[in-house]
């Protein structure tokens, strides 16, 4: 894959990865072994089943809703070769939970496994792992397009609504490409799939490695268990990972109790949150031969704009750089409609041809979000509703939501900030600060060592002032994480979490 196959689809790289790999392992789930043969046969024979089902026209949207990780693989595949849109379902909600959460998408079938689904007249079963391995069947792809619609993701962050996003194939195209070309992504790379189906970053776990004939291996347990995550790190020699800080110091945390140096890891892809320096530099402890990436990228502008690579262990700051824009995308710091200046904090506006469709359905949100960019005609430029600045560097860091803000006796203050201060002045690893309804600011935080509530509160009322003193500091032994790997804000903005741990 180089830089002159750019303008492929996706399809175009699978049918390469599936006609120069057939007979190499594709993926690794517990005992079952798949090669790229199986692969590919398994998802025609679906395929063509959805092909069958749309008939009526192309682009049709397919629910998926599994409780095996692979059958969202095999469901996602199908879905490219039929030119119909993967929407994964959520596996941990009930059906009518997930149909009230899509409301909105009018959906051709579900692929499921053992639940019983109501008021559906088009409905087919599959399960790759017990499937007939040994079928033959003529490939075929329905004509496509890099300006076809691949796939329905919905934002994760804390919205209590998340919202519909439609995928292009070209954009997620681009991103295979970049990230396979610019760090030499080969048929060698072993990829560990730990992001859930129903996040888009799990379209960077399984079709990175085969776009260049690797391999994955699924988790054959919960991602909580980080002991068995651990096992499969190891015993499968893995060389590259996706995955989000609060989930890495999970990792770190375990490997201290076993000693594990993993020697084979290749390449660590770190997004979705903040990059502590001390999570980079243990993170080069524990995995030597690894190469630690920092990437930037909300959903809307499809799975990341930014890198920033770790080339070695990070003194003299606290968090790591978002670096630079990938190749054919520009970000700007804009404030009132105007570029800052260097180190003066604004919203991050990314430029790119590489974005999503936007929000299914959504037109006004869509156009106040996405707008026609001032600086290149016929680029789009995205609001992220993201905060950062360039150092003098010309690196570009991030700071934190612009949501994530409040007024306090008529103050605005931001809990980035906040957050920044306790783990700067503090022995604090860890911080979130929260409001929480009838009890204040909450600051919850995890640390090894002793923690001077006191000097934290006078270091606050110094630098930021008498409105912003926390009320509450509840150390946690870790912090909750979503299904995503991100930590779970919503839960700590709750009362019920709050006085769980306040009684401890």
């Amino acid at each position: 894959m180089s830089a002159e196959n750019i303008g492929f689809c996706v399809q175009d790289y699978l049918q390469q990865s599936f006609s120069r790999y057939a007979n190499c392992v594709a993926l690794k789930s517990g005992e079952a072994e798949v090669s790229y043969k199986q692969l590919n046969t398994q998802s025609q024979l679906l395929a063509n089943l959805l092909i069958e089902l749309s008939s009526d026209g192309k682009n049709k949207m397919v629910s998926c809703f599994f409780k095996s990780q692979v059958n969202y693989l095999v469901a996602l595949l199908a879905c490219m070769k039929a030119r119909c849109i993967f929407v994964p379902f959520n596996s941990q909600l009930s059906y009518d939970e997930n149909m009230a959460r899509n409301r909105q998408l009018p959906i051709l079938c579900c692929l499921h496994d053992d639940v019983c689904l109501r008021d559906q007249s088009s409905c087919c079963y599959y399960d790759l792992l017990t499937a007939d391995l040994s079928s033959e069947v003529d490939e075929y792809y329905v004509p496509y397009d890099c300006d076809d619609p691949v796939y329905v993701y919905f934002t994760s962050g804390t919205s209590a609504n998340p919202k519909a996003i439609l995928g292009r194939n070209g954009s997620l195209a681009h991103f295979i490409e970049w990230e396979t070309s610019e760090f030499k992504l080969s048929c060698n790379v072993k990829v560990l799939q730990l992001m859930s189906p129903v996040f888009d970053p799990y379209l960077r776990d399984v079709l990175v490695p085969l776009c260049v004939g690797g391999e994955i291996v699924f988790l054959d347990q919960p991602i909580q268990n980080t002991h068995d995550v651990l096992r499969l790190l190891a015993d499968h020699s893995i060389s590259l990972i996706h995955i989000t800080p609060s989930y890495m110091n999970l990792l770190l945390r375990a490997s201290k109790s076993r000693k594990k140096i993993f020697e084979s890891m290749s390449f660590i892809f770190f997004a979705g949150e903040r990059l502590s320096a001390t999570t980079a530099n243990e993170s080069i402890s524990f995995f030597p031969n690894a190469k630690v990436i920092n990437l930037y990228g909300p959903t809307e502008t499809t799975l990341a704009k930014a890198f920033y690579v770790v080339h070695s262990p990070v003194a003299c700051i606290e968090w790591i750089p978002i670096g630079a824009p990938i190749r054919d995308s520009m970000i700007y710091v804009m404030g009132d409609s105007k570029l800052c200046e260097e180190n003066e904090i604004g919203e991050l506006c990314i430029e790119t041809q590489h974005a999503s469709f936007g929000y299914y359905n959504e037109q006004a949100v869509s156009a106040q979000r996405f707008r026609a960019s001032p600086f290149r005609h016929g680029y789009i430029l995205y609001h992220t509703g993201d905060m950062g600045y360039y150092d003098h560097n010309e690196q570009l860091h991030y700071v934190g939501r612009m949501d994530r803000q409040t007024k306090i006796a008529g103050v605005m203050t931001s809990f980035p900030l906040l957050e920044n201060l306790i783990m700067e002045y503090s022995n604090v690893d860890e911080c979130v600060v929260c409001e929480i309804e009838a009890i204040g600011l909450v600051a919850y935080y995890t640390s090894e060592l002793v923690v001077d509530v006191s000097s934290i509160r006078s270091d606050i009322i110094q630098h930021i002032g008498k409105h912003a003193v926390i009320k509450h500091f509840i150390k946690l032994s870790s912090f909750p994480l979503n299904v995503n790997g991100k930590k779970n804000t919503q839960i700590l903005s709750l009362i019920s979490f709050f006085e769980q741990w306040r009684s401890k």
